[in-house]
């Protein structure tokens, strides 16, 4: 099951990449819950309508928002991907790479939850690795 837990990462980045939702919810669950590291200050985002927020959300800040993972390790029922975020701000802002590292969650081939941990250590530690 974790190879197919991986390719729907996979499938799933590129949809996120180009802001398709209907793509993205094919390889989760309806009440699929996404927390990026931003969550933290303005809560996660659920389901399809939670990731249409999540994209209008960007669109109303960011002339580019993308990701890249460089790592994905799966551990079960868990996918950590390891990578970064390329942002660039409406208007005259720079452009920035934010590291990022996903821990999915997985349940019957569909993904739960999606949790941007930031850090490499913490996402592995979290999905059961020795960091």
């Amino acid at each position: 099951m974790s190879d197919r837990n991986v390719e729907a990462v996979r499938r799933s980045l590129d949809a996120f990449n180009r802001a398709d939702v209907e793509a993205l919810m094919e390889d989760c669950t309806e009440d699929f819950l996404f927390l990026p590291a931003r969550s933290a200050l303005y809560g996660g985002y659920r389901g399809e309508a939670g990731l249409r927020r999540f994209f209008e959300d960007n669109a109303e800040t960011f002339e580019v928002f993308t990701a890249r993972f460089d790592e994905i390790h799966a551990a079960g029922d868990r996918v950590v991907a390891i990578g970064s975020v390329r942002i660039r701000p409406l208007g005259d802002g720079p452009e920035a790479e934010i590291p990022t590292a996903m821990v999915y969650t997985f349940e019957a081939g569909k993904a739960v939850r999606g949790e941007d941990f930031r850090e490499r250590e913490a996402a592995l530690r979290a999905a059961g690795f020795d960091a």
